[in-house]
């Protein structure tokens, strides 16, 4: 008698939460990305940083729109698009009595 037995299929990397947040004053460069995924097999990899749990923090970010490009054990990829926002430029008028 035989006994076959399959693996488990491992399900495709997926992005969990996404969080953009914002830029604290216009033209600075302190917005973030907070992402957390799943699926494929760990760890995964964004850049040069790697997670186990599948949790990241890309911090230091100018405003703008960003291409997130994960990366699990396989190689295998996925792509998130995130924009962190920043708050309207203040501008204050001031007129001479």
């Amino acid at each position: 008698m035989y006994v076959v037995t399959t693996a488990p299929a491992i399900l495709p990397v997926s992005v969990d939460r996404l969080q953009q947040n914002f830029v604290r004053c216009n033209g600075q460069s302190n917005g973030a990305i907070d992402l957390t995924v799943s699926g494929g097999v760990p760890p995964y990899r964004i850049g040069d940083q790697t997670s186990e749990d599948g949790e990241f923090l890309i911090q230091n970010l100018a405003a703008g729109d960003y291409t997130v490009l994960i990366m699990d054990a396989r190689d295998s990829p996925i792509s998130v698009f995130a924009s962190v926002p920043e708050p309207t430029l203040l501008r204050i008028l001031l007129n001479a009595l």
